[in-house]
């Protein structure tokens, strides 16, 4: 079975993603996001993975006000993204 988290789009401006690597946070600036179509830029998680390029596990916290989602990528060394968690807005 195909896992296609991957696919989901995240939104540089509306999905205010933080992106974190070993307690770090990443900053959003130091990645090519695209900006086909749109205002704003956006990437797939595969996308921010790719660019990421590390076997360390990676995190992308999605928030928006009333509602989030935390994605986890290579957790188990599987090279895969999973839905970690939710929220109900901003912490």
């Amino acid at each position: 079975m195909k896992n296609t988290l991957g696919e989901i789009i995240i939104y540089e401006l509306e999905d205010t993603p933080r992106i974190i690597v070993n307690n770090q946070i990443i900053n959003n600036a130091t990645l090519k996001w695209n900006k086909e179509g749109c205002g704003q830029g956006f990437l797939t998680l595969d996308g921010i993975a790719k660019q990421i390029n590390t076997v360390d596990v990676i995190y992308v916290w999605c928030e928006l006000g009333l509602s989030g989602k935390i994605y986890i990528y290579n957790n188990y060394d599987d090279e895969k993204w999973y839905l970690h968690g939710t929220t109900r807005g901003y912490a």
